[in-house]
């Protein structure tokens, strides 16, 4: 058995998928509307999120479900 085989794949093989990642695009990444991101909001919600999950698992724990 040749060593490419029991490697896997020749070096040409690997060659064109290197290539393909060291194209990139020469106006860089694609910009996405909006504005910069900012943490304020973030927090706020992930707050408001804990909270409501906090009073509904409150609530399910209060609840009778051996009936």
């Amino acid at each position: 058995m040749s060593r490419a085989l029991a490697s896997g794949a020749s070096a040409a093989d690997r060659s064109w998928s290197y290539a393909l990642g060291k194209q990139r695009d020469p106006q860089g990444p694609p910009k996405l509307p909006g504005g910069d991101m900012t943490w304020p909001p973030v927090l706020i919600l992930t707050t408001i999120t804990l909270a409501l999950t906090g009073a509904g698992l409150g609530a399910l724990r209060r609840r009778d479900l051996s009936a």
